[in-house]
């Protein structure tokens, strides 16, 4: 199986952390110190990591982003359950071929609580750092890698805040993913929702969060007004583009708004392409909505 995506190079000036506790969570914030000294409106930008990584991993996404970015932005990260400093339990990290046989629920309930975490630090983070509205968080964008990127798409259609998600070599396909990995690791007689590997209640709760798990239409419905970009390797063995085709494909043609881009030659990597692309992309969303505000008033 292929190992985690490689940290892209670690350029984080002139956009330093700074780390502070919201809620129980160690939350980094990258472009604070940059942004305007009078009030403005900010753009929000949660980054959320791999799998086996931690927050700091995102901060070359994050230097990107903000040097791309041409109106007030935020980035934001911080440390996915059972990892850095909320490891529990590393076994639990690892897949059914590398010695886990919970690996179907640990991956499940870390992204999904991942995803709810991140709600949590929403509902608070303004008065943490702007307690005299300083300045104000108007808008949120998520994005994520890998198991971010799983993590992201939970976030795209359970928070109502969250416009935009990019996910690079993440998948809206819970299920699909399992079935391929089971596969691959020569589970016998592996069934979604009909064994110890994949509990029936497992696949109840999945169906409550996972996008393609819940339905297309319900999840156009909760997609509906957002944008969506998804960047995969068309060689990735981990995460294949394979298991998140098929949604994507159902939701395009009920008019969800998605970019769909597969890297040729690429396998479970975040690539410099990919990231110089996902900050593009975030500041065109962020100036495409200004824009239609602006011609409104």
């Amino acid at each position: 199986m292929e190992s985690n995506p490689s940290r892209p190079p670690l350029t984080t000036e002139p956009y330093p952390p700074t780390t502070l506790p919201i809620g129980g969570l160690q939350v980094t914030l990258h472009g604070l110190t940059a942004l305007p000294s009078i009030p403005c409106t900010i753009t929000l930008v949660s980054l959320l990591h791999p799998r086996l990584e931690t927050a700091s991993y995102m901060a070359p996404l994050a230097s990107s982003i903000l040097s791309a970015a041409t109106t007030p932005t935020l980035c934001l990260s911080f440390d996915q359950r059972n990892h850095g400093t909320r490891l529990l339990d590393p076994l639990g990290n690892e897949t059914w071929r590398g010695g886990n046989p919970k690996h179907a629920l640990d991956l499940f309930s870390c992204y999904q609580g991942t995803a709810m975490d991140l709600s949590h630090i929403l509902d608070f983070l303004q008065p943490y750092i702007f307690p005299n509205s300083e300045h104000a968080i108007s808008r949120h964008i998520v994005a994520g890698v890998s198991l971010g990127g799983h993590a992201a798409w939970v976030a795209a259609v359970t928070d109502p805040r969250i416009e935009a998600a990019g996910i690079i070599i993440g998948c809206p396909d819970f299920c699909a993913l399992m079935e391929h990995r089971a596969g691959k690791s020569q589970l016998e007689a592996f069934t979604v929702g009909g064994n110890t590997q994949f509990p029936k209640t497992l696949l109840d709760t999945v169906r409550k969060y996972d996008p393609a798990a819940m339905g297309v239409d319900e999840a156009v419905r909760r997609l509906k007004g957002k944008k969506v970009l998804c960047l995969s390797g068309a060689v990735d063995k981990l995460v294949p583009y394979e298991c998140s085709k098929r949604f994507l494909g159902e939701l395009k043609e009920r008019g969800g708004n998605v970019v769909d881009r597969v890297f040729e030659g690429v396998g479970h990597e975040c690539t410099d392409e990919m990231v110089s692309e996902l900050a593009e992309w975030v500041d065109a969303v962020i100036v495409a909505k200004g824009r239609k505000a602006g011609g409104k008033s």
